[in-house]
């Protein structure tokens, strides 16, 4: 199969991205500025917060002369960005698990800023070529006009774990900003997502995102009955490889069947050759009692015959696991796809747990297969 491109992200509604031009040596505020802007833009923060490139440069501390090199730590500590914004960042040089990172992150809508030796830009677009190069897009200003300049690609040199640059200037780090979460209206008390603005909420605040390769291969290994800390029943779960999958926001207005009426997530991974697996995760940090409860899931499982002979969903699971993500305990159920199957092709199938029951035992219908871990893998 000839392969252009082996992952990649991107920010979503870029549309609303303004670059702002910038006078000399305001890179670093200006980054930040139109980071916090586009946020602003996508709902991710209030919009009657300033975000202008002055009240940022107040706050990191920017003359005429530049900005310090830890205006990024100075970012977890002032109010100003604590308020409405968690501030993390990755080191460079960059492995595969960090691009990955980033890539999860720019599907979510978060502002990632790069930090170069001397330069500060914001990252819009990432893409891992087969090849290995690595692209960026990324948004700066030449300091020169009054004018806004356009998004622009460059490619990383170097591997790790060696020095990598962009542009000839060093990277140092990339310093990502996650709005802070609010408590949004449509998900509290229970979770209820419906309407294509609740979808791309959710993706914009981390509600919903797309499972990284380090979680989809533990997720797996919790499925393999070789797992000491982990109960299996059943029948073995596909340990095909994992790939991390795009997530998008579907506005709705099909015909129906394959191309639902109602707005939902699109989820995509993977190509036509051979079986893998992906998924999704919804993040919900309250914790309520699950011990004695129904919980029912309506799945249809598509399968694209007329336009891909062999192209289809074979396995569904759910896993519910204990806030903090990652921290606790999981427990899975597990339904085969099919003719004959649970869940057949491309009919909504109604599907019960009673999470008072352990294992296959009581669940209707009956599960293909049941996993729960004493801990996290």
């Amino acid at each position: 199969i000839f392969c252009v491109v082996k992952k990649s992200g991107k920010l979503p509604n870029l549309d609303q991205f303004v670059n702002q031009p910038q006078q000399r040596n305001y890179c670093a505020p200006g980054a930040i500025s139109n980071s916090l802007t586009y946020l602003k833009a996508t709902g991710g923060i209030d919009a009657t917060v300033d975000t202008s490139i002055g009240t940022v440069a107040d706050q990191i501390g920017t003359d005429e002369n530049g900005t310090s090199s830890n205006w990024y730590q100075k970012k977890q500590s002032l109010p100003y960005f604590t308020n409405i914004v968690t501030t993390r960042y990755i080191e460079a040089p960059l492995d595969d698990a960090e691009i990955d990172d980033l890539i999860n992150e720019l599907n979510r809508g978060q502002d990632i800023e790069m930090d170069l030796k001397g330069h500060v830009e914001v990252l819009a677009g990432l893409r891992v070529r087969c090849d290995g190069t690595i692209e960026l897009d990324l948004f700066d200003d030449n300091q020169t006009d009054s004018a806004s300049d356009p998004m622009h690609t460059s490619t990383i040199s170097g591997t790790y774990p060696s020095t990598q640059y962009v542009d000839g200037m060093e990277l140092e780090r990339f310093v990502i900003e996650c709005p802070i979460e609010e408590e949004i209206g449509v998900l509290l008390p229970y979770l209820f997502i419906d309407t294509y603005n609740e979808w791309l909420l959710a993706l914009q605040n981390g509600l919903v995102r797309a499972m990284t390769q380090g979680e989809g291969e533990g997720y797996l290994w919790q499925w393999n009955p070789d797992n000491q800390k982990v109960e299996v029943e059943g029948e073995p779960y596909p340990q095909d490889p994992f790939i991390p999958s795009e997530l998008l926001v579907y506005e709705g207005g099909g015909s129906g069947e394959l191309e639902p009426n109602d707005a939902g997530l699109v989820m995509a991974w993977g190509n036509s050759e051979g079986s893998s697996t992906s998924a999704w995760v919804v993040k919900y940090d309250k914790d309520p009692d699950l011990t004695n409860c129904i919980i029912t899931l309506v799945v249809t499982a598509p399968q694209w015959a007329m336009l891909n002979p062999g192209t289809q969903i074979n396995k569904v699971s759910f896993g519910l696991g204990n806030p903090p993500a990652g921290t606790g305990p999981v427990r899975s159920w597990s339904w085969d796809c099919g003719p004959g199957k649970t869940i057949p092709w491309n009919t909504p199938t109604v599907l019960k747990i009673d999470t008072s029951k352990t294992g296959r035992s009581g669940q209707i219908p009956l599960l293909i297969s049941y996993s729960s871990s004493t801990t996290p893998e």
